[in-house]
């Protein structure tokens, strides 16, 4: 009985600590570039296309 009441109190008294997600971050990091990437392509064909184009309902 004397190992069951040690083993309690020392898993009581050492709560296990979750596992940070590090691995997972660069992936936020990528999904977040890829945003970036598209979006200032867009955005920048979009003002090349302003520039160079005259479009009916702007006239």
């Amino acid at each position: 009985m004397s190992d069951k009441d040690g083993e309690s109190e020392e898993e009581a008294s050492e709560p296990q600590a979750a596992p940070k997600s590090r691995g997972r971050n660069w992936i936020r990091y990528l999904i977040v570039a890829v945003v970036l990437v598209v979006g200032g392509v867009w955005g920048g064909k979009e003002v090349q296309q302003r520039f160079t184009h005259v479009y009916e309902y702007d006239a």
